[in-house]
């Protein structure tokens, strides 16, 4: 009989590419990911709708041997709506469960219940992505970015179909294609610290994973 591995903590994200990155990132940062035994479960739902389904995050915080649940999803063009739309989810069963988000991210606490938190990428306050979070940490020559950010918008002009709320994660992926060797996927390129963690970008989010999963 297989037995079924109780996870203490999740956390919960919309995709495959904050599963990769994310755990990269975290263990440049100075958290130890071993394979097999990593300290959180990153749990991706293909999308925030499947997140906000009505059930799923309820469902997830009453599994068996559960005490700390994130929620980490993207805020788009606006980050407010994204937070307003998460707090609805959780409000009703944590009492108390902030109206405003912090851009040190929010972490919540009811009795006899798991830690809950919320970060909405890339820094609580602005709309953007994972993406957005990502091109503030890369390597080499500044005029090199601004150079990927303009041929970007170039592209955009000239009619290249990626949708305006996506223009950051085109300009990295842009400039990823420059480097050596090029096109790296993210978690790769955040391996080889192409893309590494760095303050301030990364300490308050650092900060609010270690202190919600108390690692």
């Amino acid at each position: 009989m297989t037995l079924r591995r109780i996870r203490p903590r999740i956390l919960i994200v919309e995709g495959k590419d904050e599963v990769r990155v994310l755990a990269e990132l975290l263990e440049l940062a100075g958290i130890p990911w071993p394979k097999g035994n990593e300290p959180v479960d990153i749990e991706e739902k293909d999308g925030i709708s499947n997140i906000l389904e009505r059930g799923f995050i309820e469902t997830t915080l009453k599994a068996s041997g559960v005490n700390a649940v994130g929620i980490l999803v993207d805020a788009n063009g606006d980050p407010t709506l994204r937070w307003e739309q998460v707090r609805n989810r959780v409000a009703e069963s944590y009492p108390g469960f902030p109206e405003d988000l912090s851009p040190a991210g929010a972490i919540h606490v009811v009795a006899d219940k798991p830690r809950i938190g919320d970060w909405i990428m890339p820094d609580n306050v602005r709309a953007g992505m994972l993406e957005t979070l990502l091109l503030a940490l890369r390597t080499g020559d500044p005029m090199l970015h601004d150079h990927a950010r303009d041929v970007t918008q170039q592209a955009h002009e000239l009619g290249a179909p990626f949708r305006d709320t996506h223009r950051e994660k085109a300009e990295l992926h842009t400039w990823l294609a420059w480097q050596d060797p090029p096109g790296r996927q993210l978690h790769d390129a955040v391996r080889a610290k192409a893309l590494p963690p760095a303050p301030p970008v990364t300490d308050a989010f650092v900060a609010w994973f270690r202190q919600l999963f108390a690692i």
